[in-house]
């Protein structure tokens, strides 16, 4: 049953007066309120997997694309799917104006950015519906694919922990009262007081799902086991996994220690929430996406969900298999990655946890075109960047300097300069310790 508006916003005012370091953007929230029945009708749709996009469906799309895209104007005639040219990331990043729909234009655009995890980050254009649709219904479609429709009445549905510096802390309330409330954490895991903190609102919240990518979770997981105290997620429904591999040993450490349904996710900035886990704990392509897979096992995936700007044939830079048949008895198909975006946690000798990725902004800040991190030993990095234009003569230094400030005093950082060639996910972060 959907909450009324006086319910959502008296549970934001309370979290607001408890936690004051969290944000509401109220005019995002009332512009959002016109979109309450698009988000019901969409709920209703995406729950029944309706609306699925068949290759044949996307072929026959084609020619309305090329009249209305620029980027998609020089298309040969298509009869199958291979006839469509490989849409690369270098391209929308060089090109990313000219896949946007001129018609979409004029409404009010949100603009989101890739995380920059396997490579240097590019800018995407959503509407607002499909803002809506990726910022409210992935984690309660998640949950349903999952088998675990029993936790959507949850008060406080949704914790997002990320590591992101320009991330701040945020309430959001969806504006067809159809879910709990959904908040954004950041976390400095290299912080002991930050963490902390997220704990102790993963404690308080009691949300139906803690989400966040699996190197994340693996911290926060290490910090509980080094307590041996109180379990602070003790009350939590689930946990959701994105945005890099789960690895079977940091899948089997989470389900083991906190005793929680894990369910994996594999959604990318370009096409939105791709694949769900099955209770069976199988991806299973979301209906909204086409995936092929390559004779490498390069996966390709197509969507018209954002009408901004519809994706066609996008080498993701994953690599995978897709195979018919799930003894859960979904009809769409299964997709298994191959293992590629992993991100290690580096070690200290102190026994605390760093993640990595919380480096990229630092590289953003130095416009690196693109790095290498590697841990070489307990207590020392060697980093090798590549600048994005011409680099003065301290770039390397003032890297260094940057990135020691991130960690324990007793770590020592070499960076140098050089070309590096564009590289396949986990490129970027790499542990030689065993």
């Amino acid at each position: 049953m959907a909450r009324t508006e006086e319910v959502a916003l008296g549970q934001v005012r309370d979290l607001l007066r408890d936690f004051p370091a969290f944000e509401f953007d109220v005019v995002a929230h009332l512009q959002s309120m016109r979109h309450g029945t698009w988000l019901r009708k969409a709920w209703t749709r995406t729950r029944a997997a309706r609306d699925r996009l068949t290759p044949e469906h996307l072929v026959a799309s084609t020619d309305d694309l090329r009249r209305r895209i620029p980027g998609y104007r020089g298309l040969p005639p298509v009869r199958t799917l291979d006839d469509i040219p490989l849409l690369t990331s270098q391209r929308l990043r060089a090109d990313s104006l000219l896949f946007i729909d001129p018609a979409e234009t004029d409404e009010s655009l949100v603009m989101t950015t890739t995380s920059g995890t396997t490579g240097p980050s590019l800018r995407v254009l959503y509407t607002q519906h499909f803002h809506l649709r990726e910022l409210f219904l992935a984690v309660p479609t998640a949950l349903v694919r999952a088998g675990l429709d029993h936790l959507l009445a949850t008060p406080f549905l949704t914790l997002h922990v990320t590591d992101s510096t320009r991330a701040t802390a945020q309430v959001f309330s969806d504006p067809a009262g159809l879910f709990g409330l959904q908040a954004r954490v950041p976390v400095a895991v290299g912080d002991p007081a930050s963490v902390d903190r997220t704990l102790a609102m993963i404690e308080e919240f009691k949300p139906a799902a803690v989400t966040s990518r699996p190197e994340l979770l693996g911290a926060l997981l290490h910090t509980v086991r080094r307590r041996q105290g109180r379990n602070p997620f003790a009350s939590v429904g689930c946990l959701v996994s994105s945005g890099s591999t789960l690895t079977p040993t940091l899948r089997a450490d989470l389900s083991g220690l906190l005793g929680l349904p894990l369910v994996e996710l594999y959604a990318l900035t370009e096409t939105g929430l791709t694949a769900a886990a099955c209770p069976q704990a199988a991806l299973h392509v979301e209906p909204s996406v086409v995936a092929e897979t390559l004779a490498d096992g390069t996966i390709v995936l197509s969507s018209l969900a954002n009408a901004a700007m519809p994706i066609l044939r996008y080498d993701s830079g994953d690599r995978g298999r897709l195979d018919d048949g799930c003894p859960c008895g979904s009809s769409t198909p299964r997709l298994a990655l191959a293992p590629g975006r992993v991100v290690p946690c580096f070690h200290w000798p102190t026994g605390e946890l760093f993640v990595p990725t919380a480096l990229h902004d630092v590289f953003e800040r130095f416009s690196v075109r693109e790095f290498r991190v590697v841990q070489v030993s307990p207590d020392r990095l060697e980093i090798t960047i590549e600048p994005a234009t011409a680099a003065p003569p301290t770039l390397t230094a003032d890297v260094a300097a940057a990135v020691t400030a991130m960690l324990p005093t007793s770590v020592t950082v070499a960076v140098s300069a050089s070309d590096l060639p564009a590289g396949r996910p986990n490129d970027r972060y790499r542990s030689e310790l065993a």
